[in-house]
């Protein structure tokens, strides 16, 4: 969604914008008959190929992937190539960039190796870890310019070797356009050409007097035992408040939908829907009492809704919120979820420490603080 916002800024000053995607692994392949382009609003994202059966490992994955980009950027000569996520999309637009004479500039958002170090012992003094962090350290190092998060992932890329002159911190800001309070409901519902109270049929389960928890899981460290303790909780969760609605909009992998089908179906008060669009779920997330996820774009989206979000994670790519008081980590551990979804649901003043906590993406502001960087950077070239 930060790219889908900074193309549209730029696309809004008169910038053309050129954008590829890398096919996720593997779950999106059914998707390989809808052609080489997706649309998003008014913006296409081109593909580069095909997702394959295994993640790029290989020299050759990546000089592969790095040929499609060059093909793809050579007749068009851009100003600047830009990467974002981490160094399995931004080695190859930095070898095609540097093929062509161009600037690199790289969105840091993350550090995967350390979310994988979280949950697996002895990942941390592995040879994949140490190729991860060096990795994305070269590539960083390389990069004419680097956008990153926070202060802690600045000092990071720092140890990693990285100019700190090169380095402009960015933290993500909700777009507060669309994500309001949940007083703004009824305009957003009539965005959505949806009744104020309850969107169509979708949603007509829902009782406007109910509370209603938002879930949402789809992480790969938690299948298996991971998805048992977190729909152990929500079964139990269920049972103790019945007069509250979990609604569970369930990911398309069969390793979620397997074991929430399995032990969250028949309950009276859990409703387990289909995967939803943005707004939609924008608009769920406003109706919501308060949110369990293990997804980093709604630990920032939530707080511009005053929202508490617990984390069904042990580490976050956010720990701003966590420092804030939004957001809260509760792993997936059945009894941390229980305890935690207990305490906001009868003790009013946690909840209203959790959902009046400052904001620290409130500001909305991120994108056209990387217009200014960038335009600064072109003044000095």
């Amino acid at each position: 969604m930060r790219t889908q916002a900074l193309v549209s800024a730029m696309q809004a000053q008169g910038r053309s914008v050129v954008c590829l995607t890398k096919p996720g692994f593997p779950w999106d392949r059914g998707h390989a008959d809808a052609g080489r382009q997706d649309r998003v609003g008014e913006i296409v994202y081109h593909r580069t190929g095909e997702a394959t059966d295994r993640p790029a490992r290989l020299p050759a994955d990546y000089l592969a992937a790095e040929a499609k980009v060059f093909a793809a950027l050579s007749p068009l000569r851009p100003r600047w190539v830009m990467a974002a996520s981490n160094y399995t999309t931004a080695i190859p637009a930095l070898f095609a960039a540097r093929r062509l004479g161009l600037p690199f500039v790289y969105e840091v958002r993350g550090f995967w190796e350390l979310s994988r170090a979280s949950r697996e012992p002895g990942y941390m003094d592995s040879l994949d870890y140490r190729a991860a962090r060096d990795l994305d350290g070269a590539v960083a190092a390389q990069a004419d310019l680097v956008f990153t998060l926070n202060s802690a992932m600045r000092d990071d890329l720092i140890g990693r070797g990285v100019d700190p002159g090169r380095i402009a911190l960015l933290p993500n800001a909700a777009d507060t356009e669309v994500l309001r309070p949940a007083p703004r409901d009824a305009a957003l519902s009539r965005r959505l050409g949806l009744p104020a109270e309850v969107p169509a049929t979708r949603f007509d389960f829902i009782d406007p007097d109910r509370r209603i928890i938002l879930v949402t899981g789809h992480r790969r460290e938690s299948f298996g035992g991971g998805f048992e303790r977190i729909c152990q909780a929500l079964r139990q969760i269920a049972e103790r408040f019945p007069d509250t609605d979990i609604v569970y909009p369930m990911h398309m992998n069969p390793n979620v939908r397997e074991p929430v089908g399995r032990l969250l179906g028949g309950f009276d008060n859990i409703h387990l829907i289909e995967p939803l669009d943005y707004l939609p779920f924008v608009w769920l997330m406003s109706r919501a009492h308060l949110i369990l996820t293990d997804s980093g774009g709604i630990q920032e989206e939530a707080p511009s809704l005053s929202k508490p979000v617990l984390v069904m994670r042990d580490t976050t790519e956010r720990p701003e919120a966590v420092d804030a008081g939004t957001v809260r980590l509760v792993g997936t551990d059945t009894e941390a979820i229980v305890r935690n979804v207990t305490q906001l649901l009868e003790d009013q003043a946690e909840y209203d420490r959790m959902s009046f906590a400052h904001n620290p993406y409130g500001d909305g502001q991120a994108v056209t603080r990387i217009l200014d960087v960038l335009a600064a950077y072109k003044d000095r070239t």
